[in-house]
């Protein structure tokens, strides 16, 4: 083992953790943990959303082969009618 002190670096700072309490330890455990889950699931989000795109792509492309159109627009309109008063 080397005889350099261990350190870790936060918020711009560096502490040795030989200082560090058992309590300062868990909470920068759980730190540690929750920026890596936080890591994991922005890569699961990009995936998704290219998964997202590449399906969407994918479909109009189905519709456009099997010459499938879109309905035409209804419009639909209504009446007001004035109830009188008595």
């Amino acid at each position: 083992m080397s005889d350099e002190a261990q350190t870790i670096t936060f918020d711009n700072e560096t502490y040795n953790v030989a200082d560090l309490n058992e309590q300062v330890v868990q909470h920068f455990n759980i730190l540690m943990k929750m920026q890596s889950e936080s890591t994991e699931q922005a890569y699961q989000l990009s995936k998704t959303n290219v998964a997202l795109e590449t399906m969407s792509d994918r479909f109009k492309t189905l519709l456009d082969e099997s010459e499938i159109k879109p309905v035409e627009e209804s419009i639909i309109v209504t009446e007001t009618k004035k109830v009188k008063d008595d």
